[in-house]
């Protein structure tokens, strides 16, 4: 899931560097808005280490920026056999907890993954479909 994420976050012009334990991506210094975003695996463990992960983030960009618009998605594999009520009620406390990244969880299982890349897949032939069979440049002389 970290490596479709990353794809997403290039495809919409963000760029994007590894630190330890997370990826951290930002616009490009011309765009006209700030947005700074953490990638992150395994919920359990993010809220001892936010100090540290906003450290390691100042260290990446020295942008005033970073302490109002940093947003921290949390990748959280979970399998069939998962309490999704005690997941869920953890995600929100997860979610609630305010210090210095506004966070989002996303919950997601090995099929949900092959579902959400094969969708990918036959989003991009439609693309290439539309952009080049569907234009009338492409059969005009």
């Amino acid at each position: 899931m970290r490596s479709l994420i990353t794809e997403l976050f290039e495809a919409y012009g963000f760029q994007g560097s590894q630190a330890e334990g997370f990826d951290f991506f930002m616009r490009p210094e011309d765009s006209q808005k700030r947005e700074f975003w953490i990638v992150v695996e395994n919920q359990d463990e993010i809220l001892s280490r936010q100090s540290q992960i906003a450290k390691a983030c100042r260290s990446l960009t020295g942008h005033v920026e970073l302490e109002k618009n940093s947003s921290m998605l949390i990748l959280q594999k979970v399998d069939g056999r998962s309490d999704q009520s005690a997941l869920k009620k953890s995600s929100l406390l997860t979610e609630e907890n305010q210090y210095f990244f506004k966070k989002y969880v996303l919950l997601y299982s090995d099929s949900e993954l092959a579902e959400f890349r094969e969708q990918q897949r036959e989003d991009a032939a439609r693309q290439f479909i539309y952009n080049t069979v569907l234009r009338q440049a492409t059969f005009s002389a």
